[in-house]
């Protein structure tokens, strides 16, 4: 399969496989069908039927009508942690950029403030009985619009404080600096933020949740893309975060949370490291890639005045790095800089470490900063008995690696790629200066686990990385190059993933990973007794489900992805698939009384106002949007969203010189991408066929295109619709777009 890609907001589509046949005339009902229930792991989409009266519009397997897009049991019940919201009283405050009036209530879409700043002046510093949802209207946000520092806010579980993209995840665009200082309880839904710099910075915060947002840097402009230090209870989640000269997400002495399912990407330093005293952090389901130093690092080196109490020995304490995809780091793919119990476990690791190593066990650095807003910091952490010093200057002091568990990952290199110099990076001991309370000599490697893993990279005698003066010596009854040999696989097997070259990294059918026995992760020794005493929370050694939430047994395959499941191994659907579940019905007109009969076009779900995109009068080629009703007997009629409006600004005609037409409509990442097609285009003369705008319809001047997307414009100048995640890398990109049907 071709796949087809434009500068459509970093979209790829495929061409789909199957796609409209349009028989007789149009009419005013919509009905929708759902497939039955499939086996519970296999990721059956659902497929709909919609009918607009005698005019039948069949889209199988992965429908467009993502409008209600129910995936029937698709592994996506990923057993990932997920920050619980609950069910909060709210104030809401809603704000449009562009409508919204500074002076209003904000209290509903229609009485929208303008700016975000008059929002957030509106919070309580104090949680009251009710918490406060910020309502951001689909839009751009410019710096001016919003504080430049955010601060002094502080919510409760059962009140907190919600920044939210109310059109749907990307709808609401920020462009410039979010600074935050002092605030609790507040959640980041849905946003979109770039800034030619760093894009979040958050500094004692507590109980701070980022979930469904893209953050970027520009290009590579960030120092951090995300950074928080003194904090507590951080939790990112499904978000798209990339682009820093540095590192996309910096944690410094950052204690509880998580970083789940997320696409971390383009960095020249480490993607992600936790340092300075972090703890307690699950790292899971990731995707983590282009990255230049390496993938993810638990510690690293960090000025001890910036440390918080009683976390003032290791670099990073308890951290749980398991079920990542990781790939195309110049450096180490996995790296453990002063950490303790940590545990790096069934991760996959792909086209990594060619400046040097594949993993790396070394140590971190303690330097006293001479920071002069915390004159005698270093002084007094060293005074509790952290590790440290008070010296300013220099590389600053060794910090030792204790309890690393790495077991069952897979990292493969394919035959053009292998690591520059070895396998490993295990430093020896080191001599800390006395009086820095660090034990003596520092190690890297006490109770360091290498066990289980499959390795391929390089030639078959290529060097473990241990000599006369690294770590793993003899003596070492956990750790040296007789046990590495034996417990691990190293270039003796290659594992056969299904197209690892665009990102399925599910074992192909017959690979060497599925029937090899993992290595047995045993439980973390009794904590360890500290001055100043640190909690006790060593991480689970339990790995119970892969990537994608499958669970795992005796016969799965190590590395991230348990089985090897592939599109064209499921069942196809088939008319016994369907389940009728209603219809509703469709305005006559629109509100300023342009017609809607004879529509139902260019049809796509608005998953943020769960509403439906849906075509005018077909002589007018122009949009509406109409509010999806419950589905009731007798049926209801759908409400007015947006009136029909010209979506591409006079640019249709760029199409094609003869009757062109709207294909289909797609809402990506905060963009409508509208389709379109010449009626007749019989000499194959359209060469461009899609456009992006945004959702509001209109909003003049926001419309781009028409580009080109492959090769023949008409063939994928139509219905559009996502395709689920743990396809995606079969199909070459997350969504559909075609209009040509193929018959047995």
């Amino acid at each position: 399969m071709n796949i087809h890609r434009a500068d459509l907001g970093n979209l790829a589509f495929a061409p789909r496989p199957a796609s409209s046949e349009v028989n007789g005339k149009t009419g005013d009902t919509v009905s929708l069908s759902r497939v039955r229930g499939q086996p519970s792991r296999i990721p059956a989409p659902a497929a709909w039927t919609v009918s607009l009266k005698e005019r039948v519009v069949h889209l199988s397997l992965l429908s467009l009508l993502g409008v209600m897009l129910v995936l029937l049991a698709a592994p996506s019940a990923r057993a990932v942690p997920t920050f619980d919201i609950g069910t909060p009283s709210l104030t809401e405050v809603w704000v449009d950029p562009l409508r919204g009036n500074d002076g209003a209530s904000g209290a509903t879409r229609n009485e929208a403030v303008r700016t975000i700043t008059t929002a957030w002046q509106r919070v309580p510093t104090t949680a009251g009985p009710h918490g406060v949802r910020i309502q951001l209207v689909a839009g751009f946000y410019p710096e001016a619009s919003f504080p430049g520092y955010w601060e002094n806010r502080h919510g409760r579980l059962d009140a907190p404080i919600i920044l939210h993209a109310a059109d749907g995840p990307g709808t609401a665009r920020l462009t410039g600096y979010l600074n935050f200082f002092d605030v609790s309880y507040l959640y980041l839904i849905g946003l979109n933020a770039a800034n030619p710099g760093d894009v979040l910075h958050c500094e004692r915060c507590d109980h701070f949740l980022i979930r469904q947002a893209t953050l970027r840097g520009g290009d590579r402009n960030a120092h951090e893309t995300i950074k928080f230090n003194q904090s507590q209870y951080v939790y990112i989640e499904d978000s798209d975060i990339s682009e820093a000269y540095e590192n996309a997400i910096d944690f410094v002495a950052v204690q509880h949370g998580h970083i789940v399912r997320n696409d971390i990407h383009h960095c020249d330093d480490w993607c992600v490291y936790l340092k300075g005293g972090s703890a307690y952090f699950t790292i899971e389901g990731n995707r983590i890639h282009h990255c230049g130093t390496g993938g993810f690092s638990a510690g690293q080196g960090t000025g001890f005045e910036y440390m918080v109490p009683p976390w003032l020995h290791y670099e990073a304490y308890a951290i749980r790095v398991v079920n990542n995809i990781i790939h195309d780091t110049e450096g180490a793919g996995l790296g453990v800089n002063g950490g303790y119990d940590i545990l790096m476990a069934y991760n996959t690791l792909y086209r990594v470490g060619q400046r040097s190593h594949l993993l790396e066990f070394v140590f971190g650095a303690r330097s006293c900063d001479g920071d002069t807003a915390l004159r005698g910091a270093c002084a007094a952490h060293l005074a509790l008995g952290g590790w440290g010093t008070t010296q300013t200057g220099g590389e600053g002091e060794p910090i030792p690696n204790r309890h690393l568990y790495v077991y069952d990952n897979v990292i493969a290199n394919p035959p053009e790629v292998q690591s520059q110099w070895q396998h490993f990076a295990i430093y020896g001991p080191r001599v800390p200066t006395p009086g820095s309370h660090i034990p003596s000599p520092a190690r890297t490697d006490d109770n360091l686990r290498i066990q289980g893993n499959l390795i391929w990279n390089g030639p078959a005698g290529h060097p473990l990385g241990l000599g006369d003066d690294s770590g793993c010596q003899t003596g070492n009854q956990t750790c040296n190059a007789a046990q590495l040999i034996a417990d691990n696989r190293i270039n003796i097997l290659q594992p056969g993933f299904v197209n690892p070259e665009n990102g399925d990294f599910h074992p192909a059918p017959g690979s060497a990973l599925l029937g090899q026995p993992p290595g047995i992760i045993p439980n973390f020794p009794a904590w360890e007794s500290l001055q100043p005493s640190v909690p006790a929370d060593a991480p689970s050694a339990a790995v119970d489900s892969d990537f994608e939430g499958v669970p795992r047994t005796a016969s799965s395959a190590i590395g991230a992805m348990a089985a090897t499941t592939k599109p064209g191994d499921l069942p196809l659907v088939n008319p016994s698939s369907l389940n009728y579940l209603g219809r509703f019905l469709v305005p006559v007109e629109d509100s300023r009384g342009q017609p809607m009969t004879w529509g139902g076009y260019a049809l796509g779900h608005d998953p943020g106002r769960n509403g439906l995109f849906i075509g005018c009068h077909d002589n007018s080629q122009q949009l509406a949007e109409i509010a999806i009703p419950a589905l009731t007997s007798p049926p209801a009629t759908a409400t007015l969203l947006q009136d029909c409006a010209e979506v591409t600004e006079g640019r249709l005609a760029q199409i094609d010189d003869y009757l062109p037409r709207l294909g289909g409509t797609f809402m990506h990442k905060g963009m409508l991408i509208v389709s379109a097609y010449g009626y007749y285009d019989a000499d194959h003369s359209q060469i461009r066929s899609h456009f992006t705008s945004s959702p509001n319809l209109p909003w003049p001047g926001e419309i781009a295109g028409p580009f080109r997307v492959g090769s023949q414009a008409g063939i994928v100048a139509g219905y559009m619709t996502v395709i689920p995640e743990i396809w995606r890398a079969s199909f070459g990109g997350p969504a559909l777009t075609g209009v040509t049907s193929f018959r047995s």
